[in-house]
């Protein structure tokens, strides 16, 4: 079943879904909607996290770069072409990309990690 009716006028009601979507993600999860004037802060913004194992800050930047690259792809999905459909949650250092698929009628979510791992040195 899926949550969203079929439109009763699909030219007025063409991008209900993604409106829906949309305010769910920038209000519950407190994300900023992604388009391509943030490429920079995509492919450049590490954020620190002392919670998972260590790893290169080197490797972590080749990460977030291969991540843009994967997202930009699907930037503008083909129901919502004049929409974006990725997320930055800065509190979870996490982009969400999001794709409606039709055969399902929900979405395929696609999450890219921000975050890279360091040990604090406690002196």
């Amino acid at each position: 079943m899926s949550i969203f009716p079929e439109p009763k006028n699909p030219r007025k009601d063409k991008n209900v879904k993604y409106e829906v979507v949309n305010e769910m993600l920038q209000s519950l999860l407190i994300t900023k909607n992604l388009e391509e004037k943030d490429s920079v802060l995509i492919y450049r913004t590490l954020i620190s996290n002392s919670n998972i194992p260590e790893e290169v800050s080197d490797s972590a930047i080749v990460r977030l770069r291969k991540n843009y690259e994967k997202m930009k792809r699907e930037w503008h999905p083909k129901d919502f072409i004049s929409h974006y459909n990725c997320y930055f949650d800065r509190r979870n250092a996490r982009i969400y990309q999001l794709n409606y698929n039709k055969k399902t009628k929900g979405f395929d979510v696609k999450s890219y990690r921000q975050d890279w791992g360091f040990t604090q040195l406690n002196l």
